[in-house]
């Protein structure tokens, strides 16, 4: 399935994915492509929201409140930070 990311999509996390909190930061691995990553206490707060039950626009709308950004920016960096995380194998689109 080839899905459009768009701020109505809803990310889910994959279900190869593993999250280690360490910190303010979140490790995610991937074990079957021996991938990891880190991430910073925003991109934790994003893994955090996008449990398949909110949209890219509610999640950048909490960001947007509790980061102090515009609704805008907080919606561009959540799609760009989703689509990475998509595109490494992390969050998928329910």
């Amino acid at each position: 399935m080839n899905t459009v990311l768009a701020l109505e999509s809803y990310p889910q996390p994959s279900p190869a994915a593993l999250a280690q909190p360490i910190g303010d930061e979140l490790v995610l691995l991937l074990p079957q492509q021996g991938s990891v990553r880190a991430i910073n206490a925003v991109g934790r707060r994003i893994w955090e929201l996008a449990d398949g039950s909110r949209s890219v626009r509610e999640i950048a709308a909490t960001i947007s409140h509790e980061y102090v950004v515009t609704q805008a920016q907080a919606e561009a960096d959540t799609l760009h930070f989703v689509g990475v995380l998509i595109q490494r194998g992390l969050l998928s689109l329910r």
